[in-house]
């Protein structure tokens, strides 16, 4: 009986072993598969692939072209700044755009874009940026969205690593490999991804306006404005700024005696001291009652610019950074 328990044992110890072993084994091996293949072309380790990816979606496309050393200046924002060619920002200013606006991208995911750029190059000729109401909010939430793959953009290899490990890579690894391979096209860097056919675009009504109390009173100290000025300052240098507010369709502006529109003057009164309080940099307003706002053309929806809207944008953009050279 005894000699029986102890070879029962024995054999239980050696499949626990060979288990361990196999999970460990599998486990190396994607882990070494992934810094051979670098699915999202981070650039971490040394690799036979090539550059580029084939994906489309920016959370992770960002990872590429924010390391891609032919681009020497950025346009960062959410979904209002997507639309925007940072080709004809090249070609108007002389600056080598790469466009890293994000739909729903937050003011915490566009400031590690911010960093993952100037990680990898020695210097940022310009910056191109939206700047909303939520930059003048008292309490910004700058946080990330809720699919932002914040520790593939990680400083730290093993975090990187570690954010790595999962089925989502092994399927990036496949489309990697396709692209090296020929067989899938890879995103084009120097344009823009048009997503005006990804979405039901519709004007809805205007909400309901709160009638103004009284002044709000001024927002002196904008915290996440502090938050951008202490990533700018760890840049080796400073580059040229344009900050801009993007439009909104005629029918969603708030009444002049709304808390809404005290808000709104309040906010970019003070994104435009805090332009002019920095070398090199300018406040653009576009949310203005003006010809732009009343042409529906220009609009995918009340807050959205279409393509025909975001060209006048980036020419006006353009010319700012050439007035700030």
């Amino acid at each position: 009986m005894i000699a029986l328990k102890l070879a029962t044992d024995s054999a239980w110890s050696r499949c626990a072993w060979i288990f361990l072993l196999g999970c460990f084994g599998t486990l190396g091996a994607i882990l070494l598969a992934i810094i051979v293949v670098d699915p999202y072309d981070g650039g971490r380790f040394p690799t036979f692939m090539p550059a580029g990816t084939s994906t489309d979606l920016p959370s992770t496309l960002n990872i590429s072209r924010g390391r891609d050393p032919r681009f020497d200046a950025i346009n960062l924002g959410d979904s209002r700044a997507v639309l925007i060619d940072p080709q004809h920002l090249s070609d108007g200013t002389g600056f080598r755009f790469v466009q890293l606006a994000v739909e729903g991208a937050t003011i915490g995911d566009q400031l590690v874009y911010l960093h993952w750029f100037a990680r990898h190059h020695r210097g940022i000729r310009a910056i191109a940026m939206v700047t909303e109401l939520g930059w003048c909010d008292r309490n910004p939430d700058v946080g990330h969205s809720s699919d932002f793959p914040s520790a593939l953009y990680s400083d730290s290899v093993g975090e990187y690593l570690r954010a790595t490990l999962n089925t989502t890579s092994v399927r990036m690894m496949a489309r990697r490999l396709s692209y090296a391979l020929g067989r899938t096209h890879g995103i084009d860097p120097e344009h823009f991804i048009d997503f005006s056919t990804k979405y039901p675009w519709h004007f809805q009504d205007p909400p309901a306006w709160h009638r103004s109390q009284g002044p709000i009173g001024p927002l002196h100290d904008l915290p996440a404005m502090r938050l951008l000025e202490e990533a700018l300052s760890r840049l080796p240098s400073q580059p040229p700024l344009v900050m801009w507010m993007p439009p909104r369709y005629i029918d969603w502006w708030p009444p002049p005696d709304s808390d809404e529109a005290r808000a709104l003057a309040e906010c970019k009164a003070n994104l435009r001291a805090w332009a002019g309080q920095r070398p090199r940099t300018t406040f653009l307003d576009f949310r203005a009652d003006n010809a732009f706002a009343q042409a529906r053309d220009n609009f995918l929806d009340f807050q959205h610019p279409s393509r025909p809207g975001s060209a006048v944008i980036e020419a006006d953009i353009a010319t700012a950074f050439v007035r700030l050279k």
